[in-house]
This record gives structure tokens, sequence and C-alpha cells, in this order.
């Protein structure tokens, strides 16, 4: 009997896969995929399963054992294979989309990141190679008016414009809002994240 062990499978993302197949070793177990690229991890007894194809929706793992130096194939699976949720932009590091920050808290930041967890410690940093915004708008509103807008701002980071304006122009209760999000998954997929973020200050 043959059994798999793995969360959702996601295009471009490294996914874990672990395969048991009764009677037989951890080594002596092979699984390969039509589309995607596998490797094994001898030490977890696991699989990484990762498909770098926009085009492919399903895939079919196939698991063999070796039997006397021949690989015996056992049996086939299709899986299908999701886009990644999108992302979920942050101010800086520090403050989640619908925060109440204050201004002096607000003027230090640098700009918008996808945070991806940090392996080596709690925190929560920008990989580029993952997931980064190349392009966003801003505006400022005030009172159900639009005081302050800057669109197509290339990269993540704030201009000095829009930062200038918050230190020195801004008010208590301003809604600065981040729009038309384009953002770059995995150096391999362009998104457009059809969502409008905002905080408020204080």
């Amino acid at each position: 009997m043959t059994s798999y062990s793995h969360p959702i499978l996601y295009r471009w993302r490294d996914n874990t896969l672990k395969v048991f197949v009764e009677g037989y070793k951890c080594k002596d177990i092979i699984v390969t995929a039509a589309h995607g690229n596998i490797t094994r991890n001898y030490e977890a007894c696991s699989f990484t399963y990762s498909l770098k194809d926009s085009l492919v929706n399903y895939d079919t793992l196939r698991t063999g054992v070796k039997v006397k130096g021949k690989i015996k194939w056992i049996s086939d699976k299709v899986e299908s294979i999701r886009p990644l949720p999108d992302p979920e932009p942050i101010i800086g590091g520090n403050y989640s989309m619908g925060s109440i920050i204050p201004k002096s808290a607000f003027v230090v930041q640098a700009g918008i990141i996808l945070p991806v967890p940090d392996p080596n410690s709690w925190h929560i940093i920008q990989d580029s190679r993952k997931q980064v915004i190349t392009n966003f708008s801003a505006k400022i509103a005030r009172n159900d008016s639009t005081v302050f807008i800057m669109s197509g701002i290339n990269g993540y980071l704030f201009p000095d414009q829009f930062t200038e304006f918050v230190r020195f122009n801004s008010l208590p209760g301003d809604t600065i809002s981040f729009y038309d999000l384009k953002t770059l998954l995995y150096e391999s997929e362009v998104r457009l994240l059809n969502k409008t973020y905002s905080i408020i200050l204080k």
C-alpha cells in the first residue's frame, strides 16, 4: 500500500512530500513527476516537489520501489497544483494593513513589503527571490477628500515626496491607502493585487 502525506501543492514553492510504501524502507522508495522536479531528503525521509511552469495545473506523481537493483512501479497519483495565495503586504516590518499607526512611527518605515518567515529567527523579512512589490500607488484621504495622490511608484520603497507630505502635512485621522500593487512571485509570476490596503494615522 502506498500513502502520501503533504499539504496543498503550490506552484513555484518548494513543497515537502512524504511517501510511505508498506514493507519498504525510505531509501528504497522512488518518486518521479511528469512535469515538476523532485529531490530527495534522506535525513527527513521525504521528498521536495517544485513546479516552475505556470501552464501546468495537474501533475502525475509516480511511485516505485527498488527491488534487486530494479525499479518496480506501483502507483500513479494525479495531484492538483494550486497557484500561490495572494501575499499580504505590511508596512515596513512592523505594521499590518488596517492598523492605526502614529505619524512618528510611519515616517521612519521604508516602504511596503511582502513578508516571509525568516527560517533562522522569529523575524519577518522580505526575500525578493520569493515575493516583492514592483509597483504601487498611494493616496491620503481626509474627511472623504483626497489630499495627496501618487500613482505608478516603482519598487516597494516610499518616495521622499510621499514621506515628506506625511511628515509635514498629514493630520491624525488621515487614511493612507495603497492600491494597484504589482508583485513578482518567485522571480517568475507577475501578479496584480486587486485590493486596496489602508492604515490610519494617529
